[in-house]
């Protein structure tokens, strides 16, 4: 039978807080590879308590932590990634960011949230069960709360210094440094101004007549007495409004506000074309 060493178990315990039984046994199991057994270990709590990962995504009380993007050497495809904490100390930890920068390097390699949770961190250590083991160290709920992946012929990366916000933004008909400069420049844009849609042709039918009928409702309740011609322009007024907040190019450039975004783009150059953004944030 194997021998378990005494200051293994000792370890362990200290660790988990389990019994010197369990860890023994987790030891057996992992034919004494420690690292391993601290593992198992982990998961088993994490599932007692109700506390799994999974669980974790939808802790409202996950409110700080980071997001980082990162580009491939051809800037032809890009990931953000979302990991959450409890505290903003947990977030300034070394083992938490040197955590966030591996998983980060890995990430780029994945396209979709689920394949990239699902795959190995070191050996037969999955991301989640790496997750895991992190939250039982720093004694905090940890989670991946956001996966983004952007691929494209140009794509512009924009991280905000606080690394709480970051945006990829994928571009067509990039071909030169002052194309660059402009990519980079809507990439801080939709940082700035949270748009939802790229053109008005993108607002689905449904959104924008929900918020339409709600706009000339409220327009008309105020102005009982005020002719149609009058509520119509007035109507007009906050449709184009509306789709300055929420279209990226009908919002005013925040580097020049008597331009729009899409004046901007066409006196670059017109045929530029911006097909897809993504945007996490802490918040």
């Amino acid at each position: 039978m194997l021998k378990i060493d005494k200051n293994s178990i000792i370890n362990l315990r200290k660790l988990t807080s389990v019994s010197i039984l369990k860890c023994k046994a987790a030891l057996l199991k992992c034919k004494g590879d420690f690292n391993k057994a601290l593992y198992l270990l982990n998961n088993d709590i994490n599932i007692k308590c109700n506390n799994s990962f999974i669980n974790k995504m939808t802790d409202s009380s996950l409110n700080e932590g980071l997001v980082i993007g990162k580009l491939n050497k051809n800037n032809t495809k890009g990931v953000l990634l979302k990991i959450n904490c409890s505290t903003d100390f947990v977030s300034k930890n070394n083992i938490f960011l040197k955590t966030f920068n591996i998983l980060l390097k890995k990430a780029l390699n994945f396209n979709d949230l689920k394949t990239f949770l699902y795959s190995y961190f070191s050996d037969d250590i999955t991301i989640i069960d790496h997750v895991n083991y992190i939250s039982n160290i720093l004694k905090e709920p940890i989670n991946i709360g956001g996966f983004e992946i952007v691929q494209d012929s140009y794509v512009s990366l924009y991280n905000h210094y606080s690394n709480k916000l970051a945006v990829l933004v994928g571009f067509d008909k990039i071909t030169n440094e002052k194309h660059k400069i402009l990519c980079q420049n809507i990439s801080m844009q939709v940082a700035a101004m949270n748009p939802i849609f790229i053109n008005k042709q993108d607002i689905p039918y449904e959104f924008l007549n929900k918020h339409i009928f709600s706009i000339k409702n409220n327009i008309m309740f105020k102005n009982k007495n005020t002719s149609s011609n009058i509520i119509n322009n007035i109507l007009e007024g906050k449709i184009s409004k509306l789709y300055s907040k929420i279209v990226l190019l009908e919002q005013n450039y925040i580097k020049d506000s008597k331009l729009k975004i899409k004046d901007y783009l066409n006196m670059i150059d017109e045929k530029i074309k911006i097909n897809i953004f993504k945007r996490l944030s802490i918040n």
